[in-house]
């Protein structure tokens, strides 16, 4: 499996976006409305949202409490952990064939590398899933 780093400081989201949906980096960006968060601010759950709806996927996020914590380790989940040691600004990192994939693994070093984790560096907040067809 190849992973998709992040290319831009607040990237993350576009790679789970692009790991996701198999594509590269910049096709996932190009899904991305306000392009300018990945250098700056970072993107939020609900931009998420509107990327997969222009790659005409369905996906729904909700806050983790206790009794949907086991739901987060389904495949094509992202989730958003708090800010912390690790990551002070929160990072996505995204479950793909049972494995957490995180889109900056070496932070803060360059270049940037993609690998697998097998916890979460930091406590999941956020939680985004495909939603279910009705």
């Amino acid at each position: 499996m190849v992973y998709v780093a992040q290319e831009h400081e607040y990237g993350c989201a576009v790679a789970c976006v692009a790991t996701i949906l198999n594509t590269t980096y910049y096709d996932a960006f190009n899904l991305f409305s306000e392009k300018g968060n990945a250098a700056g601010v970072g993107f939020y759950c609900r931009d998420i949202i509107s990327a997969f709806e222009r790659a005409e996927r369905r996906y729904l996020y909700y806050y983790i409490k206790p009794h949907k914590r086991k739901l987060i380790y389904n495949d094509e989940t992202i989730v958003y952990v708090k800010k912390g040691h690790k990551y002070p600004a929160g990072h996505y990192l995204v479950r793909k064939d049972g494995v957490w994939i995180d889109p900056w693994i070496n932070f803060p070093a360059f270049p940037v590398k993609a690998g697998v984790r097998k916890r979460l560096p930091e406590v999941p907040i956020y939680a985004l899933q495909p939603q279910k067809n009705r």
